[in-house]
């Protein structure tokens, strides 16, 4: 969750205005972010058999990972998946 939040205020493009020419950024997601609404609403419906709703929540705020990655799509980047 913080990865998003903290992309929300597009420190890429902050880097870009001082001049920056790269960033490198190393990170590996061995699973999904299990603080994202969704994840959450899907943990209470398997462990205690209960649906909760969230239609006030945005659409665009209940994945933490679609987030993040809408982020990077926005700025200019390149992205390099290398598979394990």
């Amino acid at each position: 969750m913080a990865l998003a939040t903290l992309s929300d205020r597009h420190p890429a493009r902050q880097a870009e205005n001082l001049g920056a020419l790269s960033i490198g950024l190393d990170m590996l997601f061995a699973e999904e972010d299990r603080a994202s609404i969704h994840s959450i609403k899907k943990e209470v419906s398997r462990d205690f058999g209960v649906e909760l709703d969230f239609r006030e929540v945005p659409y665009g705020l209940r994945d933490n990972d679609q987030r993040l990655a809408r982020h990077f799509q926005e700025v200019r980047c390149i992205r390099l998946p290398i598979p394990l």
